[in-house]
């Protein structure tokens, strides 16, 4: 998994401490992104932008409107054997956020209703302080499971520094 694409493996609170290194600069780093922060200097990263498993645990083929099959996610690494246990791993990895974050840094999380509210309680509970909410609209949403109910035609995003602090920007609004 990338550090900074997917966070796509399911940890244990229990992995074996690699030696810590230089930060790398313009790379990539791919594995454990538990493993891999746990080895980058503390405040050390300026921003992280996280897209977690949305621990969707599906279990059945999922049809669009018109039929057409839908290759969702059903991969190990999205499977969590309780909600505790998904729980677990995001403080894991939000405590490895928050320990190489940057006094001044922020953590961006992506995801829908299947997970962003979970993962924003334990933001907060890891003492983050959420500050922004963006919303999209997908054109070509995944359908739901099979119930009636809506498409879920949005994405969220939170946006959390890591301190409480006066906090500048520019932002034009159309």
């Amino acid at each position: 998994m990338n550090l900074i694409a997917r966070i796509a493996e399911q940890p244990t609170s229990f992995r074996p401490a690699k030696a810590r290194r230089d930060l790398p600069l313009d790379s990539i780093l791919q594995g454990d992104c538990i493993a891999e922060m746990a080895r980058l200097p503390d405040k050390s990263v300026d921003m992280i932008f996280a897209d977690p498993p949305y621990n969707l645990q599906l279990g059945g083929d999922l049809f669009r409107p018109e039929g057409s099959r839908v290759d969702a996610v059903n991969d190990e690494w999205d499977k969590f054997e309780s909600l505790a246990a998904y729980d677990g791993f995001t403080r894991d990895w939000l405590d490895q956020a928050r320990r190489v974050l940057k006094d001044d840094g922020t953590i961006w999380v992506i995801g829908s209703y299947h997970n962003i509210y979970r993962v924003g309680t334990l933001l907060q509970d890891a003492d983050f302080w959420i500050l922004n909410d963006i919303v999209w609209r997908k054109a070509n949403p995944m359908p739901n499971f099979p119930a009636p109910a809506s498409p879920t035609r949005t994405r969220r995003s939170c946006g959390a520094p890591r301190t409480r602090r006066r906090v500048t920007r520019s932002i034009t609004a159309r």
